[in-house]
């Protein structure tokens, strides 16, 4: 049994040794972790407070030794954005960093290059965002994401392949006017490119995804729309066939670099180059900015990985605002979780970097590849401001001549994309999915707006009609009353076609004819409203009042009119350019100019007729209309040069319907409202027929039977014994003094003496004293308007009779006097200092003396 000092000894030199052991393991551990931290296998690093990993897709192949230019493109487009936001310091005291990771297209490797970079972060003293890479290995790091190792996001490429179906098919519209072979891997981009080249015109011959052509000696044009692998064996099967030569247009919807796959003579479309050479060379992050600014700028890759990354920062700055208000150096920043992220727009992403509004656009290239060269024919800027990105040419070149529009249509009855399909063919346009209504809040709201002012509209037209048919009295003609209603319903229902989803119809098809009937309907109601408005301004004081007839208005409205006509036809039947990006741009305010000069011309005129009191009021009613009709259209036009491409449909409705609405409240309502209080009449007579002074007397009692318009009462004789004011025989601009001219005397006498004066509607006339001489006499054949004089009397209250008593002293006479006996020039007694201008003698032997007046 050993002793206890011996077991003492061995405790003691196990103990030795297992400090030893645990001190080497530690030295050694310290060692691995000196090995493994500083190790960076990131491509690309930009240093900052807070760094951010991105993983692209540089490199492919067996071997990762391919390097793939659109990888390349990601890559200064993310260093790009990161330089520019810390330039302009978007997150305050803090800059951000960044490191790009090869995922050589592997996803092996892209697990691998998460798990490196999740030890990485216990090496690294900055504040870590985590992963960004792209969305197609979103399923690899799903552990990761679910047990929260590491803030992992993801992103997008924007997709533009409406876009670009778009641009490519506008490019075929001017080089080419049939499509023999449409090769497609995607039921989405197949019927798109199918119903988009119908509605340009273009001819397509067969399509689907196996290339089948048929025998013929012309030269083949082939479309493949597609991945770059799927481009690739087209061309070599289509290339293997011995038919005749074929022209193929590319179009890689994965905006993979397909120049090298493409044969001689062919096309493809692609963004514009980045000079990848030089930028590899720039040291300066300030000089990098300023050099890739304009490839970048234009490149979709903004709005993918750029995007990607100022939605990121601004996720860190809204983070950095609520956790540290006093700076970063004095707080603690939570972790960084990117699913609280929120979406940015297109244009905040480009308001962000503070990049011009003019530069808000996509760059695209449509190149030829000539030998081994790639020549640019054609560039586009696509507007991604917008959710439709409009598509704009930066040259204009004119279309084919015989593509299958208007009359050449029926020339592609047997073309493959204008045969009505269903099933996978139908899935674009054929089907429900596509209302005839526009999806939007506005619609329903305008299209109730519309049938509210249509009916209004209608009720007015009766009423005056009906009022006509019953010969009720009307001041005026009602003639153009009617046609300005008939345009105001017409104006209105053009909102209809605003309303209406373009791809239902055809977008050139339906927004040629918005221009067309706009322009009309606009055209229409001003020159109405202006050559009544000239009428008025004529007819005051008495100017060209005898020459005025409905004639002449009518004549006056066809020539406004037809300048308006001429435009807009011209422009419908000869312009070749796209209806549907006219409408909705600067051109379709010149095609409206017409109108626009037709509106001021119509304010300034009724400065001078608003105190007219003519037809119910109608200069007052114009004047205030034309004030609101030039306020609402400054606004709306403001309005239509200020927003969106795609709201301004939505804004020339607002037009229309704000101009309609200010004719029916302005002008239509107004004259209803004094067309029914003036025939209502009332029981003050004073009121109406001036203020002559004619006591009442009940010795002579003289009633007069309003049975025809007061206004067609007019002295018409030369030489009469009074100089009172009167007006010419047709002194109503509408054409005639009274809608019922059957009133109207035969014969006038020729030696009238026309003096400026109303004989309508609020005018007071004016009677004078005359001193004529015992020798004058009335001529012969001057004929009076005479009221109709009933034999038997109508009692006091009757609306239609007007009784007025006359108090003559000192020269009534018994004797009766001839119709061409002249009347005392001045009676005996002073109070009778007034003369009658016609006195109606018929029917003598009544005991009352009937007088009719102004």
């Amino acid at each position: 049994m050993a002793s206890p000092s011996l077991v003492f000894l061995r405790r003691k030199m196990l103990s030795n040794v297992l400090i030893i052991f645990l001190s080497i393991a530690q030295t050694i551990l310290g060692m691995k972790d000196q090995n493994i931290c500083p190790k960076n296998k990131s491509l690309f690093e930009i240093p900052g407070d807070a760094v951010l990993s991105v993983f692209l897709n540089i490199n492919h192949g067996p071997y990762c030794n391919a390097t793939s230019s659109t990888g390349l493109q990601e890559v200064f487009t993310a260093s790009y954005v990161v330089h520019l936001l810390n330039k302009y310091e978007s997150i305050p005291g803090l800059s951000l960093g960044l490191k790009i990771f090869d995922t050589c297209n592997d996803e092996t490797t892209v697990y691998k290059q998460a798990l490196q970079t999740t030890v990485d972060i216990e090496c690294t003293n900055h504040y870590e965002m985590g992963i960004l890479l792209p969305s197609e290995y979103a399923t690899t790091l799903e552990p990761l994401r679910n047990y929260s190792v590491l803030p992992i996001s993801t992103y997008n490429e924007q997709n533009l392949t409406r876009p670009l179906i778009n641009l490519m098919v506008h490019y075929l519209s001017t080089r080419f006017e049939t499509i023999d072979a449409l090769l497609a891997n995607h039921d989405f981009a197949l019927n798109l490119f199918l119903d988009t080249t119908k509605e340009a015109g273009i001819c397509v011959e067969s399509y689907g995804d196996t290339l089948e052509l048929d025998e013929s000696e012309r030269e083949a044009v082939i479309a493949v729309i597609g991945q770059r692998n799927d481009i690739r064996q087209w061309i070599e099967r289509g290339e293997k066939m011995q038919e005749s030569r074929k022209t193929w247009i590319a179009l890689p919807l994965d905006g993979s670099n397909v120049d090298d796959l493409i044969p001689s003579g062919s096309y493809v479309l692609r963004t514009s180059p980045f000079n990848l050479d030089l930028l590899q060379e720039i040291s300066s992050p300030d000089l990098f900015v300023e050099t890739a600014s304009n490839p970048v700028i234009h490149s979709p890759h903004l709005l993918g990985i750029g995007k990607a990354i100022a939605e990121l920062a601004q996720l860190l700055q809204d983070l950095q605002k609520r956790n540290c208000p006093r700076g970063i150096e004095s707080c603690a920043m939570p972790r960084f979780n990117p699913n609280s992220k929120q979406e940015m727009r297109n244009v905040d992403v480009y308001n962000a970097l503070r990049i011009v509004p003019k530069s808000h656009s996509i760059k695209y290239i449509v190149a030829m590849k000539s030998q081994q060269e790639m020549v640019d024919m054609a560039a586009y800027r696509i507007e991604p401001a917008n959710s439709k990105f409009r598509i704009a040419p930066e040259s204009r070149v004119p279309k084919m001549p015989k593509l299958c529009l208007k009359k050449y249509a029926k020339n592609c009855a047997s073309c493959a994309n204008f045969k009505m399909k269903f099933g996978p063919r139908g899935v674009a346009k054929d089907t429900l999915d596509r209302g005839l209504l526009k999806t939007g809040n506005w619609i329903p709201i305008f299209l109730t707006v519309v049938v509210c002012g249509t009916f209004a509209c209608g009720v007015i037209a009766v009423f005056i009609i009906y009022r006509f048919i019953v010969e009720d009295v009307l001041d005026g003609n009602p003639a153009l009353t009617i046609v300005l209603i008939l345009a105001n319903v017409f104006t209105l229902q053009t909102v209809l076609l605003f309303c209406i989803n373009d791809d239902y119809l055809g977008a050139e098809h339906l927004n040629s004819r918005k221009i067309l009937v706009t322009s009309l309907a606009f055209g229409l109601d001003f020159s109405v409203m202006l050559t009544r408005a000239f009428f008025l301004l004529f007819s005051k004081g008495g100017v060209f009042t005898a020459h005025i007839n409905g004639y002449l208005q009518g004549l006056m409205v066809f020539f406004m009119f037809c300048v308006q006509l001429a435009i807009s036809i011209m422009f419908f039947a000869f312009s070749t350019d796209d209806p549907a990006v006219v409408m909705r741009s600067l051109f379709f305010v010149a095609l409206l100019g017409y109108d626009i000069f037709l509106l001021i011309i119509l304010f300034m005129v009724c400065f001078f007729i608003f105190q007219l009191p003519r037809n119910y009021r109608e200069g007052k009613c114009f004047f205030g209309t034309s004030i609101g009709l030039l306020i609402a259209w400054a606004i709306w036009l403001t309005c239509f040069i200020l927003v969106e491409p795609e709201c301004r449909d939505t804004v020339v409705s607002f037009g229309i319907i704000s101009t309609a609405y200010l004719i029916i409240i302005g002008i239509l309502i107004p004259r209803t409202y004094y067309m029914v209080t003036h025939l209502a009449r009332g029981k003050k007579f004073g009121q109406r027929f001036g203020s002559t002074d004619l006591a009442p007397d009940p010795r002579i009692n003289t009633i007069v039977k309003q049975s025809r318009p007061f206004y067609d009462y007019v002295h018409s004789g030369g030489g009469s014994m009074t100089n009172l004011q009167v007006t010419s025989a047709y002194p109503n601009y509408y054409g005639s003094s009274s809608p019922n001219q059957k009133y109207l005397g035969q014969s006038r006498s020729p030696d009238t003496q026309r003096i400026p004066g109303y004989n309508n509607y609020g005018y007071h006339s004016e009677m004078r004293e005359s001193r004529m001489s015992p020798v004058d006499r009335c001529n012969a054949n001057t004929t009076y308007a005479r009221p109709k004089c009933q034999r038997k009397r109508k009692p006091k209250d009757d609306k239609d009779c007007i009784e007025t008593d006359v108090y003559v002293e000192g020269s009534v006479s018994t004797s009766r006097k001839s119709h061409d006996e002249i009347y005392p020039a001045r009676p005996s007694s002073p109070r009778l200092t007034q003369t009658e201008a016609t006195i109606c003698e018929e029917n003598e032997h009544d005991e009352i003396t009937r007088i009719t007046r102004f």
